[in-house]
């Protein structure tokens, strides 16, 4: 862990989601148009009634008449939006409804979208929007959807606090299940984030929630490098996602923390099998990366203050040599880190966004497991393994005899099946080192679950 002044802008404060209200199509003023996409616009409106004054509206484009079905996919999207939208990083739903118009009313992001920030953003925020992203989607997953649409146009933005980072949001959760059920067509898909199997299921199989991984890695890559993967027009995009390899991000940018290449390099797999195995993996990855770029920038403004204080401890010597002598005095390079973040000013584009959590702060340099939200989310399976094994040994002596044997000798088989899932971890993560002390822990573990089975042996055979 370095020491120095800490460069953090993660917000330390929540952005609050709308309460849900009771709202008619009446009750809304639209005031500007905020953005367009697929079959649907947004307005920007204001809401005369109980609840949030400013909030986006979104409607399905009218051409004639619209038919049922486009109705009945239009409210299930927002249903299935507001099973969501509990989550500090998905844009919240606060009322929907289809009299006379099918409408959603959204929170408003007066921040605009990550594409209009691509290029403005330094590493370490750029890789605190993709972990964001990533705890976004896996909420999402848990619950059985896949967005498969993440692109910057969907990563919205809620403004903070003058010296933190804005609040990213993800938006548009209606697509799913539509491309779930029309993944044989890229009609609506920003090609400079989809996944191969998005253009090719026979060769790649169907969408599912593993091209939520790549998009999240596309997204991350944008980010840091401030353009997408891979750049030009849409068949040209199309066939290098299918078959080229994109330039490693590193190439592009300086400083990345160690371990960015190998990590974007696995989401962007082409197969799914070689990508990571979940969302939920990816994340503990970004949480590293993130944890060591907000490290390198600590110890790039230690060194900055150590250089302008010995500046001025320089200056002051010679300032007293000067009385006595004609020494010159001695310069010192002032360095200079520029850890600001550059924000695009808010644009009209915002949908709907949800409450940002308390971000810890970063602490030291582990491989894995770094601001854990919840430990549901991100078990630590050492722990686990641990807890069983002390857990068998305390209650199976309280029992005593042999059902106590048996209980530790339990305790001894759980702790395996976490022992496997720990070394599964460590396997898919590019970015988790391998420690050689934990061989002789486990060695010990290993003796020590074999000492039951042959306590049992031995009072059966009386030996």
């Amino acid at each position: 862990m370095s020491t120095g002044t800490e460069v953090d802008y993660r917000p330390q404060t929540l952005v609050s989601s709308p309460t849900r209200i009771d709202a008619d199509l009446e009750d809304f003023e639209e005031l500007e148009p905020i953005g367009s996409g697929g079959n649907a616009d947004v307005t920007k409106v204001a809401y005369h009634g109980a609840g949030p004054d400013t909030l986006a509206l979104k409607q399905p484009r009218m051409q004639g008449t619209l038919e049922m079905s486009a109705l009945e996919q239009f409210l299930e999207e927002a249903q299935t939006w507001a099973k969501l939208d509990d989550h500090d990083h998905i844009v919240g739903v606060v009322d929907w409804g289809s009299e006379s118009l099918p409408w959603i009313a959204l929170e408003y992001m007066d921040g605009g979208s990550l594409y209009e920030r691509l290029g403005d953003l330094d590493p370490p925020e750029g890789l605190w929007v993709g972990l964001c992203v990533a705890r976004a989607v896996w909420h999402a997953h848990r619950r059985g959807i896949a967005h498969l649409d993440i692109k910057p146009e969907n990563v919205l933005f809620a403004t903070t606090a003058e010296g933190t980072w804005d609040v990213p949001k993800v938006t548009d959760w209606g697509l799913a299940k539509m491309l779930l059920e029309h993944s044989k067509s890229v009609e609506g898909l920003s090609p400079q984030f989809a996944a191969p199997e998005q253009f090719d299921s026979e060769t790649y199989g169907p969408p599912d929630d593993i091209t939520d991984v790549y998009a999240i890695g596309a997204v991350v890559y944008a980010s840091l490098v401030g353009e997408p993967p891979f750049t030009g027009g849409a068949a040209a995009v199309m066939r290098n996602v299918l078959y080229e390899q994109p330039p490693t991000p590193s190439d592009h940018v300086d400083d990345l923390p160690q371990g960015t290449d190998a990590v974007l390099k696995k989401a962007l797999a082409k197969k799914k099998a070689d990508r990571y195995e979940s969302v939920l993996d990816l994340r503990r990855d970004l949480e590293i990366l993130l944890e060591r770029a907000l490290s390198e920038e600590t110890d790039a403004t230690t060194i900055a203050e150590s250089g302008d204080s010995s500046a001025a401890a320089s200056a002051s010597t010679s300032a007293q040599s000067n009385q006595t002598s004609s020494a010159e005095p001695t310069e010192s390079p002032a360095s200079h880190l520029n850890s600001g973040t550059n924000h695009a000013q808010s644009g009209a584009q915002s949908q709907t966004h949800h409450s940002v959590p308390q971000s810890p702060d970063p602490g030291s340099q582990q491989a894995r497991r770094v601001n854990t939200e919840t430990a549901e989310e991100i078990p630590d399976y050492h722990y686990y393994m641990v807890g069983s094994l002390i857990g068998g040994l305390i209650l199976g002596g309280a029992v005593g005899s042999d059902i106590g044997a048996l209980i530790t000798f339990a305790g001894f088989v759980v702790s395996i099946y976490y022992f496997n899932a720990d070394l599964k971890a460590i396997k898919q993560s590019p970015v988790t080192e391998w420690d050689p002390r934990r061989w002789a822990y486990f060695a010990g573990v290993f003796v020590y679950g074999l000492s039951v089975p042959l306590y049992l042996y031995r009072r059966y055979k009386h030996v």
